[in-house]
């Protein structure tokens, strides 16, 4: 098992991924992810993107 990445929460309770991270899933500015509170933990995974139609409804 790999060793674990510490990353730190600043004041307004936010973090930041690292870039090797980020890469490694093609996450960018603008990517949606899901969140999951799961034991022990939280699991962070691309969102799944609704397919719209791009005519309007009749």
């Amino acid at each position: 098992m790999a060793e674990p990445l510490i990353i730190a929460v600043d004041d307004n309770g936010e973090f930041q991924l690292p870039d090797e991270v980020m890469a490694r899933h093609a996450w960018g500015p603008g990517s949606r992810l899901a969140l999951e509170v799961i034991p022990g933990g939280l699991l962070i995974k691309s969102a799944l993107i609704e397919a719209h139609d791009s005519e309007p409804e009749t």
